[in-house]
C-alpha cells in the first residue's frame, strides 16, 4: 500500500535568518522520521513530503511545482493519505487532505488527544472514507494506524 504522510512544515518552524521557511525543532523531525520508519517497516511505502520532497528542510522548492508534485502524488500514486494537522493546524495538511478526499482516497487524520480540529474535518467520511484516530504515543498511533489500514 502507497501512503502518503502529511505533515505541517511552515507552522512548526521557527524565524530563522538563514533559511527562506524557518527552522524546524529536532524533536518533531525525529517523530515524522520514527512514524514513517516504522510504517515502512510494516511494509508500507511511504511518501513524506517533508522527507521525500523538503530534505528535512534542506530544500525549497518553487511552490507551483510543489503543488503540482503533491497534487499528482496524492490523485495518482497513493492509496491512502495520513495526515496530521498540527496545532495551530496547518492549511496545507488541510488542502491536501481536501485533494485526497476529493478523488475519493482514504484519509486518516492523526491527532493528539489535546489537538482540536476543524469540526467540518467529522464530516469527511460521508464524501469519502476518512478516519479520525487520536494517540497518546508513537506505539499507540502505529497500533491504530496498523488497524485501520488493514480496512482499506
Amino acid at each position: 500500500m502507497r501512503i502518503y504522510f502529511a505533515t505541517p512544515f511552515t507552522n512548526i518552524a521557527k524565524p530563522d535568518k538563514n533559511s527562506k521557511y524557518g527552522w524546524v525543532p529536532g524533536d518533531y523531525i525525529n517523530w515524522v522520521k520514527n512514524i514513517v520508519e516504522k510504517l515502512e517497516s510494516l511494509g508500507y511505502k511511504v511518501f513524506c513530503p517533508y522527507r521525500d520532497t523538503h530534505n528535512w528542510g534542506k530544500f525549497f522548492p518553487d511552490l507551483k511545482e510543489l503543488c503540482r508534485e503533491q497534487y499528482n502524488k496524492i490523485t495518482k500514486e497513493t492509496d491512502c493519505l495520513i495526515a496530521y494537522l498540527g496545532e495551530p493546524q496547518s492549511a496545507g495538511v488541510a488542502i491536501e487532505i481536501g485533494y485526497a478526499i476529493s478523488h475519493k482516497i482514504p484519509a486518516i487524520i492523526i491527532k493528539k488527544p489535546e489537538e482540536k480540529i476543524t469540526l467540518l474535518a467529522h464530516g469527511l467520511d460521508s464524501i469519502s472514507s476518512c478516519k479520525i484516530i487520536e494517540f497518546e504515543n508513537d506505539e499507540d498511533l502505529i497500533q491504530k494506524l496498523k488497524q485501520t489500514l488493514s480496512k482499506f
